[in-house]
């Protein structure tokens, strides 16, 4: 019979119960996005790793990673929000038409509709009041630049090694890297950032489009996203969105609901 020494020597090879209470004693909290039914799917918010955010066109995703990453900035949180898709103005009207809505629900005002506050009793006011405030918060930062992934990844290792908490980026389809198909095109892209994402120990929130299956079913499911299974296969949570096609769940005629729905979460929640 093979000694107990032994076993024991080899059990302390592959498990330490003194590093498991080191990880525990270490492990970071879920950063919550202040969106109340994602926090709460999430349990708690975004963790460490890659979080990845899908939906159809024009549910909301660039405006719901938006959100997320200004109410962590409101909380004291280093949030860099990466743009391939929109510029840095598209982006900022945006955030300054989603601040008027916290700070003052006399200055609310829709960011499609900057151009046209000019002629508004005092329209323009409000959007550079709105401007001044997101100015002085000096916690969240906006990059577009080129979309190549070599690009993405280099302000994204600035923004960690500058003490970023928390990183979206808008989104993987648009992200230009190596492959012989976009399926490994976008392989390439989830394994890098997700590779960042852990050895920082921050989230990483990470936008894609929906395939054409996913836009044809009620309901979306992690294989709803567009080019890659790499992307539920690395994701510590996978959510999507999607327009509600039971026309009793219209909010009024001519429009549709749009539904939130967590279908991966490793922490459970």
């Amino acid at each position: 019979m093979v000694p107990v020494s032994e076993w024991e020597e080899f059990r302390e090879s592959v498990f330490s119960p003194g590093d498991m209470a080191v990880a525990f004693s270490d492990e970071r909290a879920p950063l919550p996005t202040g969106v109340a039914k994602w926090d709460a799917e999430l349990g708690g918010g975004l963790r460490p790793g890659l979080n990845v955010l899908i939906g159809q066109p024009g549910t909301g995703k660039s405006a719901l990673a938006l959100q997320a990453s200004y109410n962590l900035a409101r909380r004291g949180f280093r949030v860099l929000y990466e743009s391939i898709e929109m510029d840095c103005w598209s982006c900022w009207k945006r955030l300054c038409s989603l601040s008027s809505v916290y700070e003052d629900e006399s200055l609310q005002f829709c960011w499609s509709s900057v151009f046209d506050m000019k002629g508004q009793p005092g329209g323009i006011e409000k959007f550079f009041r709105q401007h001044a405030k997101l100015s002085s918060m000096k916690e969240l930062a906006i990059w577009h630049g080129q979309p190549t992934l070599t690009d993405v990844l280099e302000v994204t290792a600035d923004a960690i090694r500058s003490g970023a908490d928390c990183i979206a980026i808008d989104y993987a389809q648009y992200i230009e890297a190596t492959g012989d198909t976009d399926s490994d095109r976008v392989g390439a892209v989830a394994n890098a950032l997700n590779a960042m994402a852990t050895n920082a120990r921050i989230p990483m929130l990470l936008l894609s489009s929906m395939n054409r299956d996913g836009m044809k079913q009620s309901e979306p499911t992690m294989f709803s996203a567009a080019g890659s299974s790499k992307l539920e296969f690395n994701a510590e949570s996978f959510t999507a969105l999607y327009r509600e096609r039971d026309d009793e769940a219209r909010p009024s005629a001519g429009s549709r609901g749009v539904s939130l729905k967590v279908l991966k979460n490793r922490n459970g929640g």
